[in-house]
């Protein structure tokens, strides 16, 4: 059976486009949303944004990117910022990156998992023949290394074994292990920290999991920041197979919106599981202070030390 091909990332396969949701120069169409896909300490509004920002390592150049109004003007100032000097070795690592991150989306997940396993080309007719594949007269007997398709294809792939392990009965993980790759999926993209003091945020979470003694404790530290940092529900939890008692502990780590810090701390000290967390957690994020400016360095540290003499007297 011949296999299906997806050759055009446009009309119902808008959606694997880089600049998808913008369908227009002058930004987005009524109804339509930006991604909000976060990248290396920023928010972008599609993945073109986060790859052409990614191209320069000076802050002021990746904001400029950044603010553009439409994916097409922020390829347009992508080429008018400082090229980072390593980015013809990196950069086909950096699309592998924005597009994982721009495909933890439930929504977009299922649309390219509904791609079944048709064989994806970005075809083109503006001569781009290393994400792609032009058909134009000019390029008809070249063949487009096509990329961006490759990736989407393996990224594709990467879903469909997470899903197993995050949903199938028969998935052989250990509740910690899942626990683990959930976290580092849904997190990916996103650091902890600032400056030059900035880490992917898998180390957080890695190393408040750490400070817990408990087995339940470690999975929920894995877990404390999916609900209120990503996509991810307390019911998809549910449906993960976790435990009710990670469920609710997890659920008392989440700051609810509105919700005062003084509030929030009386919610996590009522779980036993999340005041063990909570105590983590606080612990990390003070040893972690050092490094800010004195203003925002001293702020943070009155009010962890504070939370941590009522967690401890509670």
């Amino acid at each position: 059976m011949k296999r299906k091909v997806i050759d055009s990332f446009d009309g119902e396969f808008q959606f694997l486009s880089n600049f998808y949701p913008y369908t227009s120069k002058k930004g987005l169409e009524d109804g339509c949303e930006a991604l909000k896909l976060h990248y290396d300490g920023l928010v972008f509004d599609s993945s073109e944004h986060a790859f052409q920002a990614a191209k320069s390592l000076r802050f002021e150049d990746r904001k400029k990117v950044q603010e553009a109004v439409s994916a097409y003007k922020s390829k347009r100032a992508g080429r008018k910022i400082q090229i980072r000097d390593d980015w013809d070795l990196v950069k086909k690592g950096v699309m592998s990156d924005v597009v994982c991150i721009k495909f933890r989306d439930l929504k977009l997940q299922k649309m390219l998992l509904e791609t079944g396993d048709a064989y994806l080309i970005e075809g083109n007719y503006w001569h781009d023949n290393t994400w792609g594949d032009c058909s134009c007269d000019k390029c008809k007997k070249i063949v487009g290394r096509n990329w961006l398709g490759l990736i989407l294809m393996e990224e594709r792939d990467k879903i469909r074994e997470l899903l197993h392990v995050f949903y199938s009965p028969h998935s052989s993980a250990t509740e910690s292990e899942k626990a683990f790759l959930v976290a580092a999926y849904f997190h990916c993209g996103q650091f902890y920290g600032s400056g030059e003091h900035k880490y992917p945020y898998s180390m957080h979470f890695t190393n408040v999991s750490m400070r817990c003694e408990t087995s339940v404790a470690k999975i929920t530290a894995t877990l404390h920041d999916v609900i209120e940092d990503t996509e991810l529900t307390l019911k998809d939890l549910e449906l993960m197979k976790f435990s009710p008692e990670v469920i609710a502990a997890v659920e008392c780590m989440t700051h609810r919106e509105n919700e005062s810090y003084e509030d929030y701390l009386v919610r996590a000290v009522s779980n036993p599981i999340s005041k063990e967390v909570k105590l983590a957690d606080v612990t990390e994020n003070l040893s972690n202070t050092k490094s800010l400016k004195k203003e925002r360095r001293e702020k943070l540290e009155k009010k962890y030390a504070a939370a941590l003499e009522f967690l401890k007297g509670e």
